[in-house]
């Protein structure tokens, strides 16, 4: 199957936007009241969704044969369940140790564990409620795609889909349902339907946009940041919503401007973007809770520690457990174990 590198770098634009968004802990003030966090908020997790469900649509299309449901539902949860409950059990009684120094505490009871791994917002690792969400939206997405064979019922039952989801979207009526992260589904399925219905499209419509050319990327930017700040002035979910898809679409303007003209600066992370989201969490912890409280540093120290150390230590790890795995078993369990073969 041939992978566009495009799709590469919107992974590895959505990465980085994920730890900016992580690295401000240390900021004077509250950074997530500031104009720049909440500008990028309003697309970087739909970016990241939109751009996990057009890859899984846009595989489907690439590939002559497909998985049954069974053997889908085996593989996602091995990718997505598996790390989700391997790092937050292994994390669970450093967070409860760490309470002290943490922003909030786990209390070290069997109820406590067990929550951890059904409310997100108990989770040790709090942002691992993203692999949960993206597994319920492939179980959805998956069957409609595997069950209709001509391009213009798939579009139609995606299109249902994504009717659904908008009413999720804007009635908020699973927003109170925290357990296994069904209220960001609710949020986030939008833009997961929106990504597979691209996905599924790309080579009949979507590619015939000229993404590249100035004006198109421009346009995404005003809408964008228009939406955006009206939004700011009169809240309304739909405005939010547009601001969210003029982000997305700037960003794939961004990807395809990248991939036409060669420029290969992402390309160092590409194929680390699981890994770094995985474990930038970590790094964002230890150089920015805990550092701070043996180590005082000016935020904006703390802050660059934790985005550059969330991207690249991940990428490290991811290499160096790669490297030569085949003759270090640890190697492997450690892969399997955070969803890698």
């Amino acid at each position: 199957m041939e992978r566009q590198k495009y799709i590469s770098y919107l992974k590895v634009i959505g990465i980085i936007l994920v730890v900016f968004g992580h690295s401000f802990h240390e900021w004077n003030g509250v950074f997530e009241d500031t104009v720049l966090y909440r500008i990028f908020m309003v697309m970087r997790m739909p970016l990241f969704t939109f751009t996990s469900g057009y890859t899984l649509a846009y595989c489907f299309m690439s590939r002559p044969t497909h998985r049954s449901y069974r053997e889908f539902v085996i593989n996602k949860a091995w990718r997505l369940l598996l790390p989700f409950f391997a790092l937050n059990a292994v994390t669970f009684f450093p967070r409860v140790m760490l309470s002290d120094i943490a922003d909030d505490s786990i209390e070290l009871t069997l109820s406590s564990f067990i929550n951890c791994f059904l409310y997100y917002r108990s989770a040790p690792v709090l942002f691992t409620w993203f692999l949960q969400m993206s597994f319920i939206c492939m179980l959805i997405t998956y069957p409609i795609m595997l069950a209709t064979k001509q391009l213009h019922k798939r579009i139609l039952w995606l299109s249902v889909l994504l009717t659904a989801s908008l009413f999720t979207y804007s009635s908020g009526c699973l927003n109170e349902i925290i357990i296994f992260s069904i209220s960001q589904v609710g949020t986030l399925l939008v833009f997961f339907a929106l990504g597979a219905i691209c996905g599924t499209f790309y080579k009949d419509f979507i590619s015939k946009i000229p993404w590249t050319h100035p004006a198109i990327l421009i346009g995404c930017i005003i809408g964008w940041m228009g939406c955006f700040f009206l939004n700011e002035t009169h809240p309304d979910t739909i405005l939010y919503l547009f601001s969210s898809i003029f982000g997305i679409m700037m960003t794939i303007s961004i990807a395809l401007m990248l991939e036409k003209h060669k420029i290969t600066i992402l390309d160092h992370l590409s194929g680390s973007t699981y890994m770094i989201f995985l474990l930038s969490w970590y790094v964002n912890v230890a150089s920015q809770q805990v550092l701070h409280h043996f180590l005082p540093m000016p935020w904006w120290v703390h802050t660059t520690l934790s985005w550059v150390g969330g991207i690249y230590v991940p990428v490290l790890v991811h290499r160096f457990l790669n490297h030569h795995k085949e003759h270090h078993a640890y190697k492997r369990a450690i892969l399997f174990l955070l969803g890698h073969k």
